[in-house]
This record gives structure tokens, sequence and C-alpha cells, in this order.
């Protein structure tokens, strides 16, 4: 379990424990000479604790409420691009013939948020073509190799095992990154149920040759990234 549930559970934990500890204080007053001999410093001590726990928990509710604001902002705008970019990947993936145990996915990466936004997937499953998550923002995800490592090193780090680790539903995955002008802006990720699907340098070979071509239209789309269209910017599209 990571330090940041188990720091939340305390803080829940706390917020719950120390009022039913002030609650029923003349009984265990009564009963334990060591909470009656420090019951003040007890009192200091859980007063403060259980006020750093209420400041906390209003910081990770706020942080919720931001997030899945954030999320609907994300959602919405790929739905309002995700038509064209899904028919782009289903191009190449029909055109590389893969398979039900394949998936394209496209992901625009903000640099100013450190943040991946799923814009556009397409495979011939149904099940591998749902979106689980609009948002990556964990740093230990093979997409932050992608886009921060050289090829040869992205390549030997990709997961080869079944990755609930990385919340993602294959065996093994291959990203190629797409640039403008020198800076990378995107991320094709390519998964498979085959866990040795993405060792055959051909593969991969050929599709970084078909990325080239989406990288192109993205280029003359001028797409930016680093923008996150606002409620209002969505609104007035109708979203």
């Amino acid at each position: 379990m990571k330090i940041n549930s188990i720091f939340n559970i305390f803080v829940k934990i706390s917020i719950f424990i120390i009022p039913i500890f002030f609650g029923i204080s003349d009984y265990l007053i009564e009963r334990f000479i060591f909470i009656k001999l420090y019951f003040s410093i007890i009192c200091c001590m859980l007063l403060v604790i259980l006020f750093l726990s209420l400041a906390m928990e209003g910081y990770i509710q706020w942080k919720i409420i931001k997030y899945k604001k954030n999320h609907q902002l994300v959602k919405a705008y790929r739905s309002f691009i995700s038509g064209y970019f899904d028919d782009e990947l289903r191009g190449i993936f029909n055109f590389l013939r893969y398979s039900e145990e394949e998936r394209l996915t496209l992901f625009l990466y903000s640099s100013s948020q450190n943040k991946f936004y799923s814009v556009g997937r397409y495979s011939k499953s149904a099940k591998f073509n749902n979106v689980g998550r609009y948002v990556i923002d964990d740093e230990n995800e093979y997409v932050y190799n992608v886009i921060n490592e050289q090829e040869e090193k992205h390549n030997t780090k990709s997961p080869s095992i079944n990755s609930k680790k990385f919340n993602m539903q294959s065996k093994s995955m291959y990203g190629v990154p797409i640039e403008n002008k020198g800076i990378k802006i995107a991320v094709v990720i390519a998964q498979s149920m085959n866990s040795d699907f993405w060792k055959s340098k051909d593969k991969r070979r050929k599709l970084k040759e078909k990325v080239c071509s989406l990288q192109n239209k993205m280029i003359e789309m001028n797409i930016n990234p680093n923008t996150l269209p606002s409620e209002i910017n969505l609104s007035e599209k109708g979203l």
C-alpha cells in the first residue's frame, strides 16, 4: 500500500475516532489513571491532530472535485476531436492487419501540466476498445518513458506482463512519440495481449512509419496539448 493511501486512511480514522474520545472522556478518566493524569496534554495533542486531519481532508476533497472537473473537460474535449483520431487509428490498425488482441491509443502530452490525455483509440475488440482513463499523471507509467527517453531505452522498459501495475489491459506494449518542431506532443501506445508481439523489429518499424503520417496531420491541425479547453470554450462548441 502506498504511503499516500496509508496517510489518507489515518486522516479519516482520526476525524472519526477523536470526537468519540472527547464524547466518552469522562468514562475514560474514571477507568484509566494514565488518561486522568495527562488528560490536558492528550486533549491538546488530539485537537492538533484533529485540526490537521480536517484541513487535510478538506484539501483531499478539493483535489477530488478539481480532478473530476478536469476529467469532465478532457472527456468532453475528447468527444469533440476523437472521432477523427479514432478513424486515423483504425486506418493504421487495419493497414497493419492487427487482430482483436491489439489496440492503438493516442495520448496528447501536456508538458505544462505533465499529463497525458487520451484523445483516440481503436481496437477490433469491443472490450479492448473501452476507455477507462482519460488522464494519466503517474510518472511511473510507460508513456512517460516514451516521452522522456530514447527509443532503445523506453523499449526495454515497456511492460511485458499483465499490467495491473499500469492499469492497462495488455501483456506487452510499445510507444511511438509524435513530435512538432522537435518537441514531443503526443504518444501512440500500441498494446497486445501477446507478450512477444512487440519484440519484432519489423512490427515496430512498420508502426513507426504509419505514425509518421499521423504526426504530419497533427502538425497541420496545429493542436496545442498545453492548452486544455475551458468550460466556456466547450459550451461555445456545443459540448
